[in-house]
């Protein structure tokens, strides 16, 4: 039971059999079960737990993590979470403890070329802004220009043409 799946399995399996996705349990460290449902990838557990009113934008007060940021550091790959956050409202400009937002964090991983077109295609969508700085020390550094968190990097690291236009069309937004 410690491949990656099976624990995935498993959540999800706890989940049906509690039932219970109007109520929110959490942990001495401010984790919850929406948390857990993001991170171990069960998307009809937190589509329920949002369709009983839970926040979208609930953070881990540990590590000041909103939901998107662990589905996007956590999950395995898997654009259905993502897209029923942002689409449920969960807000893409949410930094946590580190000043990371989930532009940053999808910086930081090796996303498939997909997500971050899904990413900010939803947001366009929702004619959501996201935030394009990073707080790096006491300085605030456009986030395409910060080596670290380079959208630039994203379409390096993925290797596929098709994100060069998004990557394109974001620095232009940008620098308009």
């Amino acid at each position: 039971m410690h491949e990656p799946r099976a624990w995935t399995q498993l959540i999800s399996d706890l989940f049906k059999i509690c039932g219970r996705l109007d109520v929110n349990y959490t942990d001495e460290s401010g984790y919850t079960h929406f948390h857990a449902a993001c991170e171990f990838n069960c998307p009809e557990i937190v589509r329920g737990f949002l369709e009983h009113g839970q926040d979208p934008n609930c953070v881990w007060p540990k590590t000041g993590d909103s939901a998107l940021h662990i589905v996007l550091r956590y999950a395995e790959w898997d654009s259905d979470i993502i897209e029923i956050l942002l689409r449920g409202g969960a807000d893409p400009n949410v930094a946590n403890k580190e000043g990371l937002t989930p532009l940053h964090v999808i910086a930081q991983q090796d996303w498939d070329c997909e997500i971050v077109e899904l990413f900010f295609q939803i947001n366009d969508e929702l004619n959501q802004r996201y935030l394009q700085y990073c707080t790096c020390g006491y300085r605030r550094v456009p986030v395409h220009t910060h080596e670290q968190f380079s959208i630039h990097s994203i379409c390096t690291r993925t290797r596929v043409d098709s994100i060069i236009s998004v990557c394109g069309k974001f620095i232009s937004d940008y620098e308009n």
